[in-house]
């Protein structure tokens, strides 16, 4: 019986650079991004801050692809009630961008660019939304977001 060789596998330009293009799957992803929400509460600054439980957000008809998980977030302060400040929003897209023949599926709703922050660009893009009632409670949970996101990219370094 002959043994049948097979194929090369195809070149991958990336193949001994070190860089690891291959997709990640979204349980991962949150697990990290927790750990980063969770490092962000040991300064000083966002000790008094209490995350609620990621919660998924529905997905629109025909959002395959895209998965949405929102978190409120109370801030706490000595002989009163948490305060609401709002909610944190993490969005993972993971189509493939559109081609040449090939149409996108139908986005996400348009988000506030000031009120975004940009984790990862590549495939999953993931991107930080921040939701509040009031632009000082916004600028507090923007500075969340940033800080989330920095301590998410060294982790994944």
């Amino acid at each position: 019986m002959a043994k049948t060789a097979e194929p090369d596998p195809p070149w991958d330009p990336l193949d001994g650079s070190g860089i690891d293009d291959r997709p990640v799957a979204f349980g991962f992803l949150l697990g990290y991004l927790d750990l980063a929400f969770r490092g962000v509460q040991e300064y000083a600054t966002y000790r008094e801050l209490v995350l609620g439980p990621w919660l998924e957000v529905e997905r629109r008809r025909g959002g395959f692809g895209l998965r949405q998980w929102r978190r409120t977030v109370h801030e706490r302060s000595m002989f009163s009630v948490p305060e609401h400040l709002g909610s944190i929003r993490v969005r993972m897209d993971f189509r493939d961008p559109p081609g040449l023949l090939r149409r996108r599926a139908p986005g996400p709703e348009p988000v506030d660019a000031r009120r975004q922050v940009e984790l990862r660009v590549g495939t999953p893009k993931i991107s930080l939304i921040v939701d509040a009632v009031d632009e000082g409670r916004a600028v507090r949970l923007l500075g969340l977001a940033r800080e989330v996101a920095e301590r998410f990219r060294r982790q994944l370094d």
